[in-house]
């Protein structure tokens, strides 16, 4: 035997022993149909090729091809099982066919007598090429197949991406809309958590930011609902309107932002608490001094408010906001009198907004005010003297001849004690009734 023959057997045995290993070894026996009889058809035809003495190197060629189709036909299969399907079930099955057809036609070459052999060993050699193409062709056929049955999985996992997205979607949905509050902790309202009470009439503070203004009540206190018009482009996010966060802006003159309309919700608003009252309500007080001291006591609310968030919180001004707007907006006060000023107030009131506010709805004229009230009239005018002062001099704590600032706080509690004294008289001239006794 030559070198040739020792070459041959030597690259024969190590196919037969690979694809043995292969076959011990893999898992898509178990799981693939026919994956076992591929294995039994290469097999098969390796040893009918080791037994044909006249396939030289064609032979050997054909062995190694067969050896690396079915390493990577087991090594595709082993990727991802879940690719297998009816089309390439047959596709396996053809090719098991294919290899054993190739070994049914080697097995009559081989069988057949000496001289038969000897005048054909051209037509030998040359079936061993066309097994070689037919071999080319399936394990094309098989990327094919392979190929086309990931394409259908790929596209029945977009699908259902797409619907597990979809889904997704109506979940957080659902959720927003049964959400109480959002990621900054702002409340989503419906309207039925809300008590609507009265029509505050219209509220504007830029071209996207307007609408009608309802007085409501939610958990026992008096809110602010503010409508947004329809407009294209509007949106129903407080902080918009608000550049404060709530933290912020925690203070017992100043109104809250409590949240917006839920999303769920096809009107936009958004709630913030407010005072029980309006300046103008309280012109209509009947009592005079108690008239005056509530002028006073929002005068004094708003320097005191004012001076403290902007010199703590050193607000920025937006610049979407309509300053003129926001400056003429309506003044409410508390059950105890006191100033509620809107965060949109806070940049561009003053005290002596304030004081105008009354004065320009007063029924009776300044003078004549002045005039008749005496001491009263003269509060007035000192209040609008103390009004006029620029915040600057507020801040610094002087005025403009350089004295201190009167305390108007004490002028206040002045004027409560006019508005009871007579109380406080009788209830002296009872103790000192008492202390007698």
């Amino acid at each position: 035997m030559g070198k040739k023959s020792y070459a041959r057997a030597d690259i024969l045995g190590n196919c037969i022993v690979t694809v043995e290993a292969l076959k011990d070894s893999s898992s898509a026996i178990s799981s693939v149909p026919f994956m076992g009889a591929i294995f039994a058809a290469a097999l098969g035809l390796l040893r009918t090729i080791e037994k044909v003495n006249d396939a030289q190197d064609r032979g050997m060629r054909l062995a190694q091809q067969i050896t690396h189709l079915i390493e990577h036909i087991d090594k595709s299969i082993a990727q991802d099982v879940g690719l297998m399907d009816t089309n390439l079930n047959n596709e396996l099955n053809l090719l098991a066919d294919t290899l054993r057809c190739i070994r049914i036609d080697l097995e009559k070459q081989r069988t057949r007598k000496f001289y038969h052999r000897l005048l054909r060993i051209s037509s030998i050699s040359s079936k061993l090429a066309d097994y070689q193409e037919t071999l080319n062709s399936s394990w094309h056929s098989f990327d094919a197949c392979w190929f086309r049955s990931l394409g259908r999985k790929l596209e029945k996992q977009a699908q259902h991406g797409k619907a597990l997205e979809g889904k997704l979607e109506a979940q957080e949905k659902l959720m927003r809309e049964q959400a109480l509050y959002d990621e900054h902790q702002f409340r989503l309202f419906r309207w039925c958590d809300l008590r609507l009470r009265d029509e505050r009439g219209k509220w504007y503070l830029s071209d996207t930011a307007s609408g009608s203004s309802l007085l409501a009540e939610w958990q026992g206190g008096a809110v602010e609902v503010r409508r947004f018009q329809v407009l294209e482009g509007t949106t129903g996010k407080v902080c918009v309107l608000c550049p404060f966060q709530m933290p912020s802006l925690a203070h017992p003159r100043v109104a809250q932002v409590l949240g917006y309309s839920n999303p769920g919700s096809q009107e936009r608003f958004y709630v913030m608490t407010t005072g029980t009252m309006s300046l103008t309500d309280c012109l209509r007080i009947n009592d005079t001094k108690t008239r005056l001291r509530v002028w006073l006591q929002t005068i004094h609310d708003c320097i005191v408010v004012v001076n403290e968030i902007r010199q703590t919180y050193q607000p920025r001004p937006p610049t979407d906001i309509d300053h003129t707007a926001a400056g003429n907006s309506d003044f409410r006060v508390d059950t105890n009198d006191r100033l509620i000023l809107n965060p949109e107030q806070l940049w561009w009131v003053e005290p002596y907004d304030v004081w105008r506010f009354w004065l320009e709805r007063t029924e009776t004229k300044f003078a004549e005010t002045y005039g008749n009230f005496g001491f009263m009239g003269a509060l007035l005018a000192w209040s609008h003297r103390v009004c006029s002062i620029r915040r600057s001099k507020w801040v610094s704590g002087t005025e403009e001849s350089g004295g201190p600032n009167p305390d108007i706080g004490n002028i206040i509690r002045a004027l409560n004690c006019l508005s009871y004294g007579t109380r406080v008289r009788v209830r002296e001239t009872k103790a000192a009734q008492t202390r007698r006794l």
